[in-house]
């Protein structure tokens, strides 16, 4: 009886965190299939709902349904808008910045690396010793 009572649990709980992060979360951030529906994976992996459960679960199902008849909803609007580019924190912009310097050191190294090895530069040859 308790693992009946374990899954009914775990069932409306996770009802209940798709719910609170639907109700928290504008359309314009839901992510999307390639069909314009919502992703239930992505979705799932970041509420951390196994998707397997999506087809069992009726409460998943029903609240997913409606979140994609919200989306066909939304599109259709003439007004609707996306997500700003300037809407990204501050944290997440400098967190870009970041990676785009470490790319391009990358790339750097990369460019040096291969006018070593066309210019007969060997890098994989065991270097002479000296004494």
């Amino acid at each position: 009886m308790s693992a009946n009572a374990s899954s009914l649990e775990k069932k409306l709980e996770n009802a209940a965190r798709l719910r609170t992060w639907k109700s928290q979360t504008n359309l314009s951030q839901v992510p999307v299939n390639q069909f314009g529906k919502a992703a239930r994976k992505t979705i799932c992996e970041m509420l951390k709902i196994p998707t397997s459960t999506v087809g069992t679960n009726d409460e998943l199902f029903t609240l997913f349904k409606t979140l994609d008849d919200e989306l066909d909803e939304w599109r259709k609007q003439p007004n609707r808008k996306g997500v700003p580019k300037t809407s990204l924190t501050a944290e997440l912009q400098d967190e870009c910045r970041a990676l785009r310097s470490a790319f391009a050191e990358q790339g750097t190294a990369m460019k040096l690396l291969q006018y070593l090895e066309d210019n007969g530069i060997s890098l994989r040859t065991v270097p002479i010793s000296r004494p």
